[in-house]
């Protein structure tokens, strides 16, 4: 099962922290793009935000268009600054 994590902005905007890939309504082949739209559909403005973020995938980094079958996480991190 496919985990996807949402951390501080993109938590905020959708109002939850996690998902399994099973709840979203995706089409085969499942990528960041389409996980990305779904999950938009969650809030007013979610969109935005899910946008901007920096997706990994099991921990490697993917564009809109990276595939996720198979994967067992998929993390969206909002831009942040701090040290």
């Amino acid at each position: 099962m496919t985990r996807i994590r949402l951390f501080a902005a993109a938590r905020h905007s959708v109002g939850r922290a996690e998902f399994g890939l099973e709840e979203l309504d995706l089409n085969d082949p499942t990528t960041v793009g389409a996980i990305i739209e779904a999950l938009s559909g969650y809030a007013p403005g979610a969109r935005r935000v899910l946008e901007g973020c920096s997706v990994l995938v099991d921990g490697e980094r993917r564009s809109s268009g990276g595939r996720v079958e198979g994967a067992q996480t998929v993390d969206l991190l909002p831009p942040f600054a701090g040290g």
